[in-house]
């Protein structure tokens, strides 16, 4: 059965902010029921109207189990010194039950925890059930845990829930107090009534796993500067040579309590992104590497974050990593210093690394220094330090944009002086070759233009779909027009064919309009298919690879076979010393050369992936970007009538920048005089 999530009384006749700061239990997306008072989490379909906020954006459906209904109940309890044992110690045993617990549950759950700690001088015993449930939820079903964070942040909330426990507990005539659970301690001492005000952390041993308190000359500052300082230590946290006497001095007569926690089954510290959050959440892969500890001051129940209040100094932590490095590897490099922040995403938690930093490494061990208090670990990087990665990643992106700018744009100049060569010089229009050529190079100029002018314009939706289809559809007719060549220099040299009649009418519908059929296949399935770069306009992974790089391959291959079989047979000739056939000798190593810049550049693209990415981008990226260029010198510029018209345009273009020199050249000289001589002498 589904329903709303955290129907949990919080008054009678409250609504709206009102209710929401009754009921402390409410977060963000929660909303009051406005007949009796009930706090709701979210929206489901049959809550409508004014039991529904119209802000409420996101829906929770989640099922209820065998054990929700008493839960339940007891969520609804009122919670009170008296009542409050009975409660904590109900809802362990019922958790205990061997049956499904929901994130519902969880949910509830966190209610009971939250309202309880809330209240003072809770007795060992109860304490204890508290801590036991606490680990009881640790142990749950991951995907519960984290569908109950989403839905009311219930996780985040038992987390609370520890710490306020160390503000509550009852210490008794000793002034201190250990809970110790399976997976979970909570150690507190209050600095007003203990005997020994020296006291400056908690250690957890590593062969026996015994905990341990740190005081005063067993700090950081005592223990000798040698490998084997941490030897026997799996977890530990301490605060500065003497502050806790310094903390004592500076609140006299204040209830002054340190609570110092350890968790060893770290589930319940799990970020919803499951990644580090520093604002701009670049730890993308990082995962916790070791058990959680934790420091909490408070003076008269406000708690003291801020170690400058305090004096000068910084609490240490350090970690037995659970999962070691090889000697290649380093900590520093791999190892992130963190704390819980409990009010990132929207209150859910998260880790953040803020104020704290990598101290030293020692035999293996993490040294971190924060210079505040919290719920300390260290997170490790599986792919590397990625803030450097980012950098480089930067790097390799700017020069492979400035290759792509500046090679283009020579492309662009030679593509465009192979099709103005072909238009003005009339002894070129008779050659098949030369009209392949004009339209592939058309064709070509056509997507690099469009890839200039539009590929990063991501902010409009349909001019960017316009560029990657455009893209696509051109890029396609430049390899139709490469394999059409390929055919045409098989059919001269091998069937000798000369020229072809309606030799444009023949080629030109297949070359340009073949390519439209995957496009308006696209475009037909789904627009949105050509959207598929947050950066670029360019089409999503899966028509890339069968719309566009299968069609570039088949042609390709028609390609290789065509030409191996030209060079076979020029191999087989016995005579290569006739004019003709040295001239289509020299057309086929062209043509193929040709082939090999435009068909080699997108065969790196088929090897773009994985780690070989980097790589081919660059091949690819080299490759492709200056194939105008080698076009025009290949198959333009070495035409004697283009040299001469190239020529011809060039020597006009300095006789008219030379501007009136000719006109001074012709005029008559005069003679020279002894005035004129002494002018120049001078």
């Amino acid at each position: 059965m589904a329903e709303n999530v955290g129907m949990t009384k919080c008054g009678e006749g409250l609504y709206g902010a009102e209710c929401n700061q009754t009921c402390g239990h409410c977060q963000v997306n929660t909303t009051c029921h406005h007949e009796d008072g009930h706090c709701l989490v979210g929206c489901v379909a049959e809550f409508t109207g004014p039991m529904c906020s119209q802000a409420a954006t996101t829906e929770f459906q989640l099922d209820e189990s065998e054990k929700t209904g008493v839960i339940r109940n007891l969520s609804m309890v009122d919670i009170n010194k008296e009542s409050l044992p009975e409660i904590v110690h109900t809802t362990k045993d019922v958790l205990r039950e061997n049956t499904t617990t929901s994130a519902l549950d969880v949910i509830l759950i966190a209610n009971i925890l939250e309202h309880a700690t809330r209240l003072s001088n809770i007795p060992i015993e109860t304490a204890t059930d508290i801590l036991e449930i606490v680990e009881i939820v640790a142990g749950l079903n991951q995907t519960v845990l984290d569908q109950s964070n989403t839905a009311d942040n219930a996780t985040n909330r038992v987390l609370q829930a520890v710490e306020s426990l160390g503000d509550s507990v009852s210490l008794g005539e000793s002034g201190s107090t250990r809970i110790q659970t399976n997976n979970t301690v909570l150690q507190v001492w209050n600095l007003t009534t203990v005997s020994d005000s020296h006291v400056l952390g908690l250690e957890l041993a590593l062969d026996s796993g015994e905990v341990t308190d740190i005081t005063d000359g067993q700090g950081r500052e005592n223990r000798s500067e040698g490998e084997g300082r941490y030897d026997n230590t799996d977890t530990a946290i301490m605060l500065p040579g003497k502050m806790g006497r310094s903390i004592a001095q500076k609140y006299p007569g204040r209830d002054i309590r340190i609570s110092a926690s350890i968790f060893t089954k770290t589930s319940l510290f799990r970020s919803i992104a499951s990644a580090v959050t520093n604002a701009d959440s670049r730890h993308r892969h990082a995962t916790l590497n070791s058990k959680v500890i934790a420091l909490r001051i408070t003076v008269n129940g406000k708690p003291k974050t801020d170690l400058a209040a305090f004096g000068k100094g910084s609490v240490t932590t350090v970690f037995t990593p659970v999962q070691s490095l090889s000697k290649e590897q380093s900590f520093r490099d791999l190892s992130r210093c963190v704390f819980w922040d409990f009010s990132l995403q929207d209150g859910k938690g998260a880790w953040s690394e803020e104020g704290c930093h990598h101290s030293d490494t020692v035999q293996g061990k993490v040294v971190c220094e924060c210079n505040h208090l919290t719920n300390f670990a260290v997170l490790l990087d599986l792919y590397g330090q990625e803030s450097r990665k980012e950098k480089i990643a930067t790097i390799h992106k700017s020069a492979l944009s400035l290759i792509s700018v500046v090679g283009l744009s020579l492309s662009i100049a030679g593509l465009s002086g192979t099709v103005i060569s072909f238009i003005v010089t009339k002894k070129l229009h008779s050659s098949n070759s030369q009209q392949t050529l004009f339209n592939m190079a058309l064709a070509m100029l056509l997507s690099w233009v469009t890839f200039l002018a539009g590929f990063s314009r991501v902010h409009g939706h349909v001019s960017c779909i316009l560029v990657a289809a455009l893209l696509h559809y051109l890029i396609l007719v430049s390899f139709m027009w490469m394999m059409i060549e390929g055919i045409l220099l098989f059919l001269q040299f091998k069937a000798r064919i000369g020229r072809f009649s309606r030799y444009m009418l023949k080629t030109a519908l297949p070359a340009w309009g073949l390519p439209l059929i995957p496009v308006i296949i696209i475009l037909a399935i789904d627009v949105n298919l050509y959207s598929g770069g947050e950066q670029y306009c360019w089409m999503s992974r899966m028509p890339f690879y069968y719309a566009f790089l299968t069609p570039i391959a088949i042609m390709v291959s028609a390609n290789i076979v065509l030409y191996v079989l030209i060079v076979v047979s020029i191999c087989r000739r016995r005579d290569m010393s006739h004019g003709g056939t040295s001239y289509n000798v020299i057309s086929i190593r062209a043509s193929i050369a040709s082939f090999v810049v435009l068909g080699l550049s997108w065969g790196f693209a088929f090897f773009a992936i994985e780690d070989a990415r980097l790589v081919f981008q660059y091949l690819f990226t080299c490759t492709t970007a200056f194939q105008g260029i080698l076009i025009f010198a290949i198959f333009t510029a070495r035409d004697p009538a283009v040299r001469q018209f190239w020529l011809d345009l060039i020597c006009r273009c300095k006789q008219v920048r030379s501007g009136p020199l000719p006109l001074m050249q012709s005029a008559p000289s005069r003679p020279v005089t002894k005035e004129t001589n002494f002018n120049r002498s001078k």
